[in-house]
């Protein structure tokens, strides 16, 4: 299974505290964010492949970056940097391109950096992902900042929509697919989707009927969202 982390946001709302560095490498626990975020993905023995995408105005952190990704627990890893995107979904498009990952029919997990998740089961997510076309990891939520999913008592996707609480399942930014070939199928059939996110993709895989299962996890300390400098101050 391949993890795609997408790293390349500009992150306006952290600059004042920032002094210039990257979100990701705020201090958090006894490192960094981007090592806490990679914690339970580090620990999975799932993927045999990580790629991080980041903005090119950070490649002055690029020995640091190195140095924490060389630290991890995966067979083969990659860092690319890109241009200023539009949204994550434009992110992981081209993550995947320059990954050169467009072939390749294996599971993948894309994730964002500013969510800290603990105690996933990859082993699952990746048995889900050889039956199903999409796979949303999801957490008890009701802030309009966050997608959020009604789905079936078979946790089946129904419905999903960004920033509007229909229900109090938000999605954690944890986002998976059958494989990186399928999704490069989906964005490359609504190039739209380059411009919104993953709600939006998911929505277009629904009306082709596609499957995709929804994973809720209760425990609020499960689940840790950093997407502004109050979330990360009441985290830290």
């Amino acid at each position: 299974m391949k993890l795609l982390i997408t790293m390349a946001g500009v992150n306006n709302r952290f600059l004042s505290i920032s002094s210039g560095v990257p979100k990701y490498l705020l201090p958090f626990g006894s490192s960094v964010i981007l090592n806490e975020v990679m914690n339970n993905y580090d620990k999975a023995d799932v993927f045999d492949e990580i790629s991080l995408i980041c903005n090119n105005r950070d490649l002055r952190f690029r020995k640091i970056i190195e140095y924490h990704l060389n630290s991890w627990n995966f067979p083969k890893s990659q860092l690319h940097f890109v241009n200023n995107t539009s949204s994550q979904v434009e992110t992981a498009e081209l993550g995947i391109t320059k990954s050169n990952w467009q072939d390749d029919k294996s599971p993948i997990i894309i994730t964002n950096i500013d969510t800290i998740i603990r105690n996933r089961d990859f082993v699952y997510t990746k048995q889900i992902l050889q039956k199903y076309d999409g796979y949303i990891d999801g957490f008890v939520a009701n802030s309009p900042e966050y997608s959020y999913a009604i789905f079936d008592s078979d946790f089946n996707l129904n419905v999903i929509k960004s920033k509007i609480v229909i229900s109090d399942t938000a999605c954690s930014g944890l986002y998976g697919f059958k494989s990186p070939q399928f999704l490069m199928q989906q964005i490359q059939e609504n190039n739209d989707l380059l411009v919104s996110d993953f709600s939006n993709v998911y929505e277009k895989m629904l009306e082709r009927k596609r499957k995709i299962l929804v994973k809720r996890h209760e425990s609020f300390d499960d689940t840790i969202v950093l997407g502004t400098p109050e979330e990360y101050f009441v985290a830290i």
